[in-house]
């Protein structure tokens, strides 16, 4: 037990879920024969500040080789460890640090600065896409993303307000219009026709990177105003939209979509291949997106009905050193 909340380390678990008597299913543990719910998982400080900084830098593009260098190079031995005990292997994806396990620590400061990252990209993405991105849709993509990191200062500000619940749920409401825009601009390039690319990729890689952490700050500022029915509400209705947005995404699907039939024979093997490869680490980051935001609510959910607040919560997992990922027993 840590503190008065009963968290358990993920040893634990060890000997079940390398027999596959228990599976991970997000931020979730669950009973491989019934689906029953064993326990929900929660990333703590550790990971959080210690990892999460550093792959602000890293995409899914950089290759896992880069980013598992990245890992060995920080001589993160104990966090490499525990993830790969509860198989949390998908996280050199990015696609569980970019959501978090359970409810994200990553804190309003670091949703700022990926938004200060994306912001620096779109110059790169204006040299190479200029007829979809051109000056009117740049101009609005610059708005929104200065709107947003002026919204999470304002979240980050709160706490230092005695009476900080209605600054948190200004900052949610205003959010949604954040959001909606990323969420058409995703839909607008899924479905647009033309050019399939490697920077058509990375630039719709960043469009998701700032929805989810868009989502991620909407469903924090709720957990910390006490709103978890909220919150957990949020973050299902949320899911189930990436979910219809990525059902059935394939890398071998979006690689044939943007050959010209016309100069097929020019497309060798050997570039299918390194297209495809590029690509897979996308795909599985997407997997793993939609897998954490799906198990969210129900962590959420238990929050609620075990009467834990957000702010004892965060409060425990900040102070926590030794566990990157905590696993809280369901009842």
């Amino acid at each position: 037990m840590i503190g008065s909340i009963p968290f358990e380390i993920p040893a634990k678990y060890a000997a079940d879920l390398a027999s596959g008597s228990i599976v991970r299913f997000g931020g979730l543990l669950k009973d491989a024969s019934t689906g029953r719910i064993v326990a929900h998982l929660q990333e703590t400080g550790s990971l959080a500040q210690r990892l999460g900084a550093q792959l602000l830098n890293v995409s899914p593009f950089d290759g896992v080789s880069a980013i598992s260098s990245l890992a060995g190079n920080m001589q993160l031995a104990k966090i490499q460890k525990t993830l790969e005990l509860l198989q949390i292997q998908q996280w050199l994806t990015l696609g569980s640090s970019l959501v978090g396990i359970g409810v994200s620590l990553a804190g309003f400061k670091m949703m700022s600065d990926r938004f200060d990252r994306l912001d620096q990209r779109l110059d790169a993405f204006k040299e190479h896409i200029d007829r979809r991105f051109d000056e009117l849709v740049e101009r609005d993509y610059r708005n929104h993303l200065s709107r947003v990191r002026d919204l999470l200062r304002e979240a980050e500000s709160a706490y230092t307000y005695r009476n900080p619940d209605d600054r948190f749920m200004r900052v949610a409401e205003s959010l949604e219009s954040v959001i909606s825009f990323l969420r058409s601009e995703i839909d607008h390039n899924l479905g647009k026709k033309g050019t399939r690319n490697e920077e058509t990729i990375k630039l719709l890689w960043s469009l998701i990177e700032g929805f989810v952490t868009g989502i991620n700050a909407r469903v924090q500022c709720l957990a910390e105003a006490g709103e978890m029915t909220a919150a957990a509400d949020l973050s299902r209705r949320e899911a189930e939209g990436f979910y219809r947005f990525f059902d059935g995404f394939s890398a071998v699907d979006w690689v044939n979509a943007g050959i010209d039939p016309a100069r097929e024979i020019e497309t060798s093997w050997e570039r299918y291949s390194i297209q495809l490869n590029k690509l897979h680490p996308f795909e599985n980051s997407l997997t793993e997106i939609q897998s954490q935001m799906d198990s969210r609510p129900y962590l959420l959910e238990y929050l609620e009905q075990e009467q834990i607040r957000m702010s004892d919560l965060r409060g425990l997992m900040e102070q926590e050193t030794r566990e990157p990922v905590v696993v809280l027993p369901a009842r």
